[in-house]
């Protein structure tokens, strides 16, 4: 029944390989530079993290379409349409326990987020939201985002 919905809205995740092996970058090593070699300069550490790093197995909410007003907001106010987005299109008005439980997580580290913002703290304050748990269950995966791309755009 899982694949049947993830067909049906066009999701194109895939979490093994058809060996039943985890899926990982390596396997689209084609798609990186050169022989194979990470970008100098990206988010990764070297080369040996990038392929340290698997999909995650778990139901996310994404879209081939990006949330209408949303590219002009900070991540803040990114978030915020998140959770309204999640509540209004998903739970019919109504969070589960789960997602209230982390908005609420969210309100009380929301001042201390801006405040690392306000003093130009951009890590402390990108660390802070990242590991906030509505980030988690709203924010698609960086290494899926990734993987998803290579999938979908590099055929």
């Amino acid at each position: 029944m899982a694949e049947r919905a993830i067909r049906s809205i066009g999701s194109n995740v895939i979490e093994k390989d058809k060996d039943g092996n985890p899926t990982k970058y390596l396997l689209s090593k084609n798609q990186f530079y050169d022989q194979g070699k990470i970008k100098s300069g990206t988010w990764f550490s070297s080369e040996t993290e990038a392929r340290k790093q698997t999909p995650k197995l778990g139901w996310q909410f994404v879209s081939p379409n990006i949330l209408p007003d949303s590219t002009s907001k900070n991540y803040i106010a990114q978030t915020e349409m998140l959770i309204e987005n999640a509540r209004s299109n998903f739970f019919d008005g109504n969070l589960p326990q789960e997602y209230l439980e982390a908005e609420k997580e969210f309100k009380i580290e929301k001042s201390k987020i801006e405040e690392f913002i306000e003093n130009n703290n951009y890590v402390e304050a990108s660390k802070t939201l990242s590991a906030l748990k509505i980030s988690q269950l709203l924010r698609e995966p960086v290494q899926n985002v990734i993987f998803r791309y290579l999938v979908s755009f590099k055929k």
